[in-house]
This record gives structure tokens, C-alpha cells and sequence, in this order.
């Protein structure tokens, strides 16, 4: 197949391949939701339950995703000239706190399926059976798909659907080999208790992954510094460059959705010229871009001596 010329930044390629991946991903769980409806309401078990539940929260997730990466295609307008990239870690922390809000209901489900002690009846165990056979497969293609997006595109919104369809993959496996059990060995120990178990699990899986996306996002949101992975380029460029400036003052770093935002607070001879400063600017930030692709780097400019501003410079 022929390759589309997306046109554009390569930060804008990165943000319509993600809208596309989105959406994609959106419309392959709405047969899953109706299967997972079908199979709670024909049959008794927990493990079902907390399987709509979870995929009733992936699709919820995904379409405000979803909505997220749209708006994001368009230029930051008047009322958000910064742009709208905290959304996108807000969204990954909705996404968590939906899913630890669901363990609650899964819990209470389970334990009164352990109570009644016996193993789940009805055909909607072999939908349960067959629907997450099937979307073991297609999550894992997905799951690859946001994999080999998040190499060039490591926004908080793809990070969020691995964790997202990381944890869809585990609870379909856990939920297949739960549904084979009951409907090989219903009157067996295990098999009475094999769907409360993997309701369990399933809730295991969810929380780890809420907890993770929560300490990511929330980073983000609180203006966390920058790892190594923006930090140790912009520092390489600024060793290089020592000669265009007197003294490092300060050096900040913070990320908003996929772009690192790099403020540097340099001194300069009072006589330094603004264009000379801008040049400086473009230089660093076109050398870290060769390890960051998306990165805005602000060089605050102060002087030397005479406590004096360079002609035109304004403080920030």
C-alpha cells in the first residue's frame, strides 16, 4: 500500500497518526461492548461483570481520548495560546481513576459469587468464551499498533492506551482461561471458583495499571521535571555553545502532553544584541531536537554587570 504524504511538522505527523490510531481503536471495542452486555445478561457470572464494566470504561476512555488528539490537530486559538496539551494527561488520569473507581462494584461482585459457591450458568458463557478468544488477538494488534506509535510519539495519550490495552490483553487471557474452566469442570472445586477468581485478577490488573498512569500524569500536571532523556541533550548543547554566553543561572524543564519545554536563564555583555540571543535559542533548540523531537527551549536573557537589560529584551 502506498504511503500518504500526512504533510506538515513532524509533531503534527506524530499527533494525526495518533488521532487515527485513536479512533481506530474506539470503533474495534464497540463489538466487544456488545458481545460483553450479551454475555452478562445470559449467564450469572462475576468475572463477565467486571469484564463490561472494564470494557464499558475502556470505551468511555478512548472516546474522550479521542476527542483529546482531535482537538489537539487544531493551533492553540485566543482563550489557549499555550495550547491544549494538558488535557492529555488529564484525560490519562481520568482514564485511571474510572477504572479504580470500577473495582469497587467487581469486588462485591465476587464476593457473593463466592459466597453462593457454585459456578456461573448460562450461554453467556460461551460468548464470554468466544468474544475474548477473539480479542486477545485484536488487542494485541492494537496494543502493537500504539507500541510502534509511542517510538516516534511518546505523548501522555499513548502511553495511556499501552497501559490501556495492556491491561485489555491480560483480562482477556485471564477471562478465556476462566470461562473454559467453568465450561469443562462446572461441578468441580475449581471450576466453582475460577469466575470469582478471575474477577479478582482482573481487578489486580486494573489497579496496578490505574496506580501507573496516575504517577505519570500526575507529574506531568504538577510540572515534574524532565528525565535524562531531555535533560542530558540540553546540556550537551549548552556545553557547546558556553562560548555564546557568560554563565548558566537557571535551567527548568517540564513537559506538556508530548513536548518537553525547556527554559534556560543565561547572562550576557550588556551590548549583546537580541538577534544574537535569538540565534543562540535556535541553535540550541534545533541540536536537542536531534534527540527530542518535540521541544521548546526559551532562553531568558539576563546581564552581567550594570544591572542593565539588553536593548529591546523584556523580562519574563
Amino acid at each position: 500500500m502506498p504511503s500518504v504524504d500526512l504533510g506538515g511538522s513532524p509533531s503534527q505527523i506524530s499527533r494525526i497518526k495518533r488521532e487515527r490510531l485513536t479512533r481506530m481503536a474506539m470503533l474495534v471495542l464497540l463489538p466487544s461492548l456488545a458481545a460483553s452486555l450479551v454475555a452478562v445478561l445470559t449467564s450469572s457470572s462475576s468475572a463477565l461483570l467486571a469484564d463490561l464494566l472494564l470494557t464499558l470504561l475502556d470505551f468511555g476512555t478512548l472516546t474522550v481520548t479521542w476527542m483529546v488528539a482531535r482537538r489537539a490537530l487544531r493551533p492553540a486559538g485566543g482563550r489557549f495560546q499555550f495550547g491544549l496539551g494538558r488535557m492529555e494527561s488529564l484525560a490519562s488520569v481520568a482514564a485511571a481513576l474510572f477504572m479504580i473507581a470500577a473495582t469497587a462494584v467487581i469486588i462485591a461482585s465476587a464476593i457473593e459469587r463466592i459466597q453462593v459457591g457454585q459456578a456461573p450458568t448460562g450461554t453467556g458463557l460461551l460468548v464470554g468464551l468466544v468474544f475474548n478468544g477473539t480479542y486477545l488477538l485484536v488487542n494485541a494488534v492494537v496494543l502493537r499498533g500504539f507500541l510502534k506509535q509511542s517510538k516516534s510519539d511518546p505523548s501522555p495519550i499513548v502511553k495511556a492506551q499501552i497501559h490501556l490495552f495492556s491491561e485489555d490483553l491480560i483480562s482477556n487471557l485471564i477471562l478465556s482461561v476462566a470461562m473454559l474452566v467453568v465450561l469443562a469442570a462446572p461441578d468441580t472445586l475449581i471450576g466453582r471458583h475460577a469466575d470469582p477468581v478471575a474477577s479478582l485478577l482482573t481487578i489486580c490488573v486494573m489497579s496496578v495499571i490505574a496506580l501507573r498512569m496516575v504517577k505519570v500524569s500526575l507529574g506531568d500536571l504538577l510540572d515534574a521535571a524532565c528525565g535524562e532523556d531531555v535533560q542530558m541533550p540540553m546540556t550537551r548543547a549548552l556545553i557547546k555553545h558556553f562560548d555564546d554566553y557568560d554563565q548558566l543561572l537557571a535551567f527548568r524543564t517540564r513537559r506538556a502532553a508530548d513536548t518537553a519545554i525547556v527554559e534556560v536563564v543565561l547572562s550576557f555583555p550588556p551590548e549583546t544584541p537580541v538577534k544574537r540571543i535569538e540565534t543562540l535559542r535556535a541553535q540550541l533548540e534545533a541540536m536537542v531536537r536531534q534527540d527530542v523531537e518535540s521541544i521548546q527551549i526559551t532562553v531568558v536573557p539576563r546581564v552581567t554587570e550594570h544591572g542593565l537589560m539588553p536593548a529591546g529584551v523584556f523580562e519574563y
